[in-house]
């Protein structure tokens, strides 16, 4: 497995390969494979 580094904003994150890290600031990427986080149930708030 390569090794991988995550860069973060506000509302998300994204994990790259490192052979693609140097991305610039504000460079759009592609998001594939995305895990969203699971919902509340039974009146709880997440």
């Amino acid at each position: 497995m390569s090794a991988r580094s995550a860069a973060g904003l506000a509302d998300g994150w994204v994990v790259v390969p490192e052979s693609r890290e140097g991305i610039d600031a504000g460079e759009r990427v592609a998001v594939e494979h995305w895990e969203h986080p699971p919902t509340a149930t039974g009146g709880e708030t997440a």
